[in-house]
């Protein structure tokens, strides 16, 4: 897991347009990069079983983890394509809390970790 100040997001945000990558998995769960929007987005809607790590209920709090395809590392060499998040509801498009993670094996751990800290610290 990576964790980086706000200031660094902010600075990050002025170039996302020109490094926000998309990719899909192979059979192997390796990345590999999808120049078409398009494309990229209809294979996310059809890989659900792939991409979906886990989705648990802890009290009020749904905790989800996934393979999102977007790089959200900005352009850096480890590439953040899976994330943890904590929603309210099963419609909530908004976490109030997240993690991003560069491998399925981080993610399936940082999943597991997120569930252990909504239960101990949000519940």
């Amino acid at each position: 897991m990576i964790v980086r100040p706000y200031s660094w997001f902010r600075e990050r945000m002025k170039v996302v347009g020109k490094v926000l990558h998309h990719y899909i998995l192979d059979e192997h769960d390796d990345l590999v990069e999808e120049t078409g929007y398009a494309k990229w987005a209809q294979w996310i809607m059809a890989n659900e079983e792939q991409t979906i790590i886990g989705l648990t209920r802890v009290g009020k709090w749904i905790v989800r983890t996934e393979f999102i395809g977007l790089d959200m590392s900005y352009g850096d060499e480890e590439k953040l394509v899976w994330e943890s998040g904590v929603f309210e509801s099963d419609d909530d498009p908004w976490a109030v809390g997240f993690r991003r993670y560069t491998s399925r094996n981080e993610a399936v751990l940082g999943h597991a970790e997120m569930i252990e800290e909504v239960r101990t610290r949000w519940n």
